[in-house]
Protein backbone atom coordinates (compact mmCIF):
# COMPACT_ATOMS: atom_id res chain seq x y z
CA UNK A 1 0.00 0.00 0.00
CA UNK A 2 1.40 3.34 -0.99
CA UNK A 3 -1.59 5.66 -1.32
CA UNK A 4 -2.70 7.07 2.03
CA UNK A 5 -6.00 8.10 0.41
CA UNK A 6 -6.99 4.43 0.05
CA UNK A 7 -4.81 2.62 2.59
CA UNK A 8 -6.40 1.42 5.81
CA UNK A 9 -5.04 3.19 8.89
CA UNK A 10 -2.76 1.82 11.57
CA UNK A 11 -4.13 2.36 15.08
CA UNK A 12 -1.56 3.07 17.80
CA UNK A 13 -2.66 2.71 21.39
CA UNK A 14 -1.07 5.44 23.53
CA UNK A 15 -1.43 4.38 27.16
CA UNK A 16 -0.15 6.03 30.31
CA UNK A 17 1.22 4.25 33.38
CA UNK A 18 -0.04 6.90 35.79
CA UNK A 19 -1.99 10.02 35.05
CA UNK A 20 -0.66 12.55 37.53
CA UNK A 21 -1.62 16.19 36.99
CA UNK A 22 1.37 18.48 37.27
CA UNK A 23 3.89 16.07 35.73
CA UNK A 24 5.12 16.16 32.13
CA UNK A 25 3.00 13.84 30.01
CA UNK A 26 6.11 12.14 28.62
CA UNK A 27 6.82 10.89 32.15
CA UNK A 28 3.55 8.96 32.04
CA UNK A 29 4.69 6.85 29.06
CA UNK A 30 6.33 3.46 29.53
CA UNK A 31 9.06 2.15 27.24
CA UNK A 32 6.79 -0.36 25.42
CA UNK A 33 4.38 2.46 24.47
CA UNK A 34 7.25 4.53 23.11
CA UNK A 35 8.34 1.46 21.13
CA UNK A 36 4.82 1.11 19.71
CA UNK A 37 4.81 4.77 18.63
CA UNK A 38 8.20 4.47 16.91
CA UNK A 39 7.13 1.22 15.25
CA UNK A 40 3.99 2.90 13.95
CA UNK A 41 6.04 5.73 12.45
CA UNK A 42 8.32 3.21 10.77
CA UNK A 43 5.54 1.08 9.31
CA UNK A 44 3.55 4.07 8.08
CA UNK A 45 6.69 5.50 6.49
CA UNK A 46 7.21 2.43 4.30
CA UNK A 47 3.56 1.50 3.67
CA UNK A 48 1.95 4.91 3.15
CA UNK A 49 -0.73 4.03 5.67
CA UNK A 50 -2.26 6.83 7.77
CA UNK A 51 -1.89 6.70 11.54
CA UNK A 52 -4.50 7.08 14.25
CA UNK A 53 -3.10 7.77 17.72
CA UNK A 54 -5.63 6.75 20.37
CA UNK A 55 -5.46 7.38 24.11
CA UNK A 56 -8.04 5.75 26.34
CA UNK A 57 -8.19 7.10 29.88
CA UNK A 58 -10.29 6.62 32.98
CA UNK A 59 -13.84 8.06 32.80
CA UNK A 60 -12.83 10.35 35.69
CA UNK A 61 -11.01 12.45 33.07
CA UNK A 62 -14.19 12.92 31.04
CA UNK A 63 -15.16 16.62 31.27
CA UNK A 64 -18.76 15.53 31.75
CA UNK A 65 -17.70 13.61 34.85
CA UNK A 66 -14.99 15.80 36.40
CA UNK A 67 -14.99 19.62 36.33
CA UNK A 68 -11.82 19.67 38.48
CA UNK A 69 -9.15 22.11 37.26
CA UNK A 70 -6.35 19.61 37.92
CA UNK A 71 -8.17 16.96 35.90
CA UNK A 72 -8.81 19.48 33.13
CA UNK A 73 -5.08 20.35 33.13
CA UNK A 74 -4.11 16.68 32.81
CA UNK A 75 -6.65 16.17 30.03
CA UNK A 76 -5.24 19.18 28.21
CA UNK A 77 -1.74 17.70 28.50
CA UNK A 78 -2.93 14.44 26.98
CA UNK A 79 -4.63 16.22 24.10
CA UNK A 80 -1.54 18.35 23.49
CA UNK A 81 0.68 15.26 23.50
CA UNK A 82 -1.55 13.48 21.00
CA UNK A 83 -1.43 16.56 18.79
CA UNK A 84 2.37 16.57 19.03
CA UNK A 85 2.38 13.01 17.67
CA UNK A 86 0.13 14.07 14.80
CA UNK A 87 2.47 16.99 14.07
CA UNK A 88 5.53 14.72 14.19
CA UNK A 89 3.86 12.38 11.71
CA UNK A 90 3.12 15.31 9.42
CA UNK A 91 6.78 16.32 9.46
CA UNK A 92 7.58 12.81 8.21
CA UNK A 93 5.00 13.10 5.43
CA UNK A 94 2.56 10.74 7.17
CA UNK A 95 -1.15 11.47 7.40
CA UNK A 96 -2.29 11.20 11.02
CA UNK A 97 -5.09 11.98 13.43
CA UNK A 98 -5.79 11.41 17.12
CA UNK A 99 -8.63 10.23 19.31
CA UNK A 100 -9.20 10.60 23.06
CA UNK A 101 -11.66 8.13 24.55
CA UNK A 102 -12.82 7.30 28.07
CA UNK A 103 -13.42 3.84 29.51
CA UNK A 104 -11.84 0.40 29.10
CA UNK A 105 -8.88 0.50 26.77
CA UNK A 106 -9.50 -2.77 24.92
CA UNK A 107 -13.18 -1.94 24.34
CA UNK A 108 -12.52 1.60 23.10
CA UNK A 109 -9.69 0.46 20.81
CA UNK A 110 -11.84 -2.25 19.24
CA UNK A 111 -14.63 0.25 18.68
CA UNK A 112 -12.12 2.40 16.81
CA UNK A 113 -11.01 -0.63 14.78
CA UNK A 114 -14.55 -0.87 13.41
CA UNK A 115 -15.15 2.87 13.08
CA UNK A 116 -11.89 3.55 11.23
CA UNK A 117 -11.64 0.22 9.34
CA UNK A 118 -8.21 -0.30 10.89
CA UNK A 119 -5.72 -2.65 9.24
CA UNK A 120 -3.43 -3.17 12.24
CA UNK A 121 -3.47 -2.29 15.94
CA UNK A 122 -0.09 -1.47 17.50
CA UNK A 123 0.25 -1.41 21.28
CA UNK A 124 2.99 -1.72 23.86
CA UNK A 125 3.18 -4.55 26.34
CA UNK A 126 3.37 -4.12 30.08
CA UNK A 127 4.02 -6.81 32.68
CA UNK A 128 1.13 -8.30 34.62
CA UNK A 129 1.08 -6.40 37.89
CA UNK A 130 -1.79 -7.96 39.81
CA UNK A 131 -3.83 -11.08 40.40
CA UNK A 132 -6.58 -9.47 38.32
CA UNK A 133 -4.17 -9.11 35.38
CA UNK A 134 -3.28 -12.79 35.72
CA UNK A 135 -6.92 -13.91 35.75
CA UNK A 136 -8.56 -11.42 33.40
CA UNK A 137 -5.55 -10.28 31.37
CA UNK A 138 -3.88 -7.03 30.37
CA UNK A 139 -5.09 -4.78 27.55
CA UNK A 140 -2.61 -6.44 25.17
CA UNK A 141 -3.75 -9.94 26.09
CA UNK A 142 -7.40 -8.98 25.62
CA UNK A 143 -6.64 -7.52 22.20
CA UNK A 144 -4.82 -10.72 21.26
CA UNK A 145 -7.94 -12.65 22.26
CA UNK A 146 -10.72 -10.45 20.91
CA UNK A 147 -9.52 -7.85 18.40
CA UNK A 148 -10.96 -8.46 14.90
CA UNK A 149 -7.83 -7.32 13.03
CA UNK A 150 -4.11 -8.18 13.35
CA UNK A 151 -2.42 -6.93 16.52
CA UNK A 152 1.25 -6.00 16.92
CA UNK A 153 2.33 -5.99 20.57
CA UNK A 154 5.71 -4.32 21.01
CA UNK A 155 8.34 -5.12 23.58
CA UNK A 156 11.27 -2.67 23.81
CA UNK A 157 14.86 -3.58 23.13
CA UNK A 158 16.51 -5.28 20.18
CA UNK A 159 18.02 -8.70 20.89
CA UNK A 160 20.68 -8.83 18.17
CA UNK A 161 22.68 -6.69 15.74
CA UNK A 162 20.42 -7.67 12.85
CA UNK A 163 16.67 -8.17 12.68
CA UNK A 164 15.24 -11.68 12.76
CA UNK A 165 11.58 -12.36 11.98
CA UNK A 166 10.22 -15.71 13.15
CA UNK A 167 7.03 -17.02 11.51
CA UNK A 168 5.19 -19.90 13.18
CA UNK A 169 3.24 -21.68 10.43
CA UNK A 170 0.68 -24.37 11.31
CA UNK A 171 0.10 -25.14 7.58
CA UNK A 172 -3.40 -23.64 7.82
CA UNK A 173 -4.91 -20.51 6.22
CA UNK A 174 -3.79 -18.24 9.08
CA UNK A 175 -0.29 -19.66 8.86
CA UNK A 176 -0.21 -18.80 5.17
CA UNK A 177 -1.27 -15.23 5.94
CA UNK A 178 1.46 -15.13 8.57
CA UNK A 179 4.00 -16.21 5.97
CA UNK A 180 2.91 -13.42 3.66
CA UNK A 181 3.07 -10.72 6.35
CA UNK A 182 6.28 -12.12 7.83
CA UNK A 183 7.91 -11.98 4.41
CA UNK A 184 6.80 -8.37 3.95
CA UNK A 185 8.15 -7.48 7.39
CA UNK A 186 11.49 -9.17 6.67
CA UNK A 187 11.86 -7.27 3.39
CA UNK A 188 11.06 -3.92 4.97
CA UNK A 189 13.43 -4.54 7.89
CA UNK A 190 16.18 -6.16 5.83
CA UNK A 191 15.79 -9.09 8.21
CA UNK A 192 16.56 -12.77 8.34
CA UNK A 193 13.39 -14.86 8.04
CA UNK A 194 12.97 -18.05 10.04
CA UNK A 195 9.92 -20.23 9.31
CA UNK A 196 8.97 -22.69 12.04
CA UNK A 197 6.52 -25.59 11.99
CA UNK A 198 5.90 -27.94 14.91
CA UNK A 199 4.45 -31.42 14.42
CA UNK A 200 2.60 -32.75 17.42
CA UNK A 201 2.63 -36.53 17.69
CA UNK A 202 -0.52 -36.82 19.77
CA UNK A 203 -0.66 -40.61 19.48
CA UNK A 204 2.95 -41.21 20.44
CA UNK A 205 2.12 -43.19 23.58
CA UNK A 206 -0.61 -45.16 21.82
CA UNK A 207 1.80 -46.14 19.05
CA UNK A 208 4.16 -47.56 21.62
CA UNK A 209 1.33 -49.44 23.32
CA UNK A 210 0.43 -51.16 20.05
CA UNK A 211 3.69 -53.06 20.25
CA UNK A 212 5.43 -51.19 17.44
CA UNK A 213 9.16 -51.38 17.65
CA UNK A 214 10.95 -48.21 18.76
CA UNK A 215 12.73 -47.95 15.42
CA UNK A 216 9.37 -48.19 13.58
CA UNK A 217 7.94 -45.36 15.67
CA UNK A 218 11.04 -43.29 14.92
CA UNK A 219 10.73 -44.09 11.22
CA UNK A 220 7.08 -43.02 11.24
CA UNK A 221 7.97 -39.71 12.94
CA UNK A 222 10.82 -39.01 10.52
CA UNK A 223 8.52 -39.66 7.55
CA UNK A 224 5.85 -37.36 8.97
CA UNK A 225 8.39 -34.58 9.61
CA UNK A 226 9.76 -34.90 6.07
CA UNK A 227 6.27 -34.78 4.53
CA UNK A 228 5.30 -31.67 6.46
CA UNK A 229 8.60 -29.97 5.70
CA UNK A 230 7.96 -30.58 1.99
CA UNK A 231 4.51 -28.98 2.33
CA UNK A 232 6.01 -26.05 4.22
CA UNK A 233 8.66 -25.44 1.58
CA UNK A 234 5.97 -25.43 -1.13
CA UNK A 235 4.11 -22.71 0.78
CA UNK A 236 7.31 -20.75 1.29
CA UNK A 237 8.09 -20.84 -2.44
CA UNK A 238 4.54 -19.72 -3.29
CA UNK A 239 4.87 -16.73 -0.91
CA UNK A 240 8.24 -15.65 -2.28
CA UNK A 241 9.89 -16.06 1.12
CA UNK A 242 13.06 -17.43 -0.44
CA UNK A 243 14.36 -13.93 -1.23
CA UNK A 244 14.32 -12.57 2.34
CA UNK A 245 17.12 -9.95 2.56
CA UNK A 246 18.81 -11.52 5.58
CA UNK A 247 18.39 -15.08 4.34
CA UNK A 248 15.86 -17.83 4.98
CA UNK A 249 15.93 -20.72 7.43
CA UNK A 250 13.30 -23.44 7.70
CA UNK A 251 12.87 -25.43 10.90
CA UNK A 252 10.46 -28.36 11.33
CA UNK A 253 10.45 -30.01 14.74
CA UNK A 254 8.38 -32.52 16.65
CA UNK A 255 6.61 -31.46 19.83
CA UNK A 256 4.14 -28.91 21.23
CA UNK A 257 4.04 -25.60 19.29
CA UNK A 258 4.47 -23.50 22.44
CA UNK A 259 7.76 -25.16 23.36
CA UNK A 260 8.99 -25.07 19.77
CA UNK A 261 8.32 -21.32 19.60
CA UNK A 262 10.12 -20.63 22.91
CA UNK A 263 13.17 -22.59 21.73
CA UNK A 264 13.24 -20.94 18.30
CA UNK A 265 13.05 -17.43 19.75
CA UNK A 266 16.08 -18.17 21.92
CA UNK A 267 17.99 -20.10 19.25
CA UNK A 268 17.60 -17.39 16.61
CA UNK A 269 17.46 -14.29 18.86
CA UNK A 270 14.16 -13.38 17.23
CA UNK A 271 13.01 -9.74 17.32
CA UNK A 272 9.50 -10.37 15.99
CA UNK A 273 7.24 -13.43 16.16
CA UNK A 274 4.47 -13.69 13.56
CA UNK A 275 1.72 -16.24 14.14
CA UNK A 276 -1.98 -16.83 13.56
CA UNK A 277 -4.46 -16.83 16.41
CA UNK A 278 -8.18 -17.42 16.76
CA UNK A 279 -10.46 -16.12 19.48
CA UNK A 280 -11.25 -18.40 22.40
CA UNK A 281 -14.16 -16.85 24.25
CA UNK A 282 -16.35 -17.54 27.26
CA UNK A 283 -14.95 -19.50 30.20
CA UNK A 284 -12.24 -21.25 28.12
CA UNK A 285 -11.00 -17.82 27.05
CA UNK A 286 -10.57 -16.68 30.66
CA UNK A 287 -8.96 -19.90 31.86
CA UNK A 288 -6.96 -20.99 28.81
CA UNK A 289 -6.75 -18.14 26.29
CA UNK A 290 -5.33 -18.68 22.81
CA UNK A 291 -1.79 -19.73 21.96
CA UNK A 292 -0.57 -16.22 21.15
CA UNK A 293 -2.07 -14.80 24.34
CA UNK A 294 -0.73 -17.70 26.40
CA UNK A 295 2.88 -17.52 25.25
CA UNK A 296 3.26 -13.76 24.97
CA UNK A 297 4.09 -13.02 28.64
CA UNK A 298 6.93 -15.57 28.44
CA UNK A 299 8.63 -14.43 25.25
CA UNK A 300 11.19 -11.64 24.94
CA UNK A 301 10.31 -10.35 21.47
CA UNK A 302 7.44 -8.44 19.90
CA UNK A 303 4.45 -10.35 18.53
CA UNK A 304 2.34 -9.85 15.41
CA UNK A 305 -0.86 -11.88 15.81
CA UNK A 306 -2.77 -12.60 12.60
CA UNK A 307 -6.54 -12.95 12.87
CA UNK A 308 -9.22 -14.59 10.70
CA UNK A 309 -11.08 -12.18 8.45
CA UNK A 310 -12.81 -9.67 10.71
CA UNK A 311 -13.41 -11.84 13.76
CA UNK A 312 -16.32 -10.46 15.78
CA UNK A 313 -15.84 -11.62 19.38
CA UNK A 314 -15.66 -9.04 22.15
CA UNK A 315 -14.56 -8.84 25.79
CA UNK A 316 -18.18 -8.70 26.93
CA UNK A 317 -19.39 -11.60 24.80
CA UNK A 318 -20.18 -14.99 26.21
CA UNK A 319 -19.77 -16.69 22.85
CA UNK A 320 -18.92 -20.35 22.71
CA UNK A 321 -15.34 -21.33 22.06
CA UNK A 322 -14.67 -21.08 18.34
CA UNK A 323 -11.37 -22.90 18.47
CA UNK A 324 -7.88 -21.50 18.77
CA UNK A 325 -4.38 -21.63 17.56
Amino acid sequence: MTDSQTAQPLLIGVSFAKLQPGRAVEDWLEAPVQEAIETGFGLAGVSGSPLVFAAVVDPAFDPAQSPSERIAEARGQIEAYLQSLVDAAGEKGIEASSRLRYGRAETALMELVEEENVELVIVGSRPRRSARDLLVGTTASKLLRYCPCPVLVCKPGRRGDEWTVLVADDLGPLGLRGLELGTRAARRLGARLVVLHAVEFQFDTRLKLTGMRKEDVTQYKDKRLAEEEALLRERIAACGCVDAPGGLEVKVVGGPPDLAIYDAIDDYDADLLVMGTRARTGLPGYLIGNTAERIFPRIKCSLLAIKPERATSSPESGDRDRGER
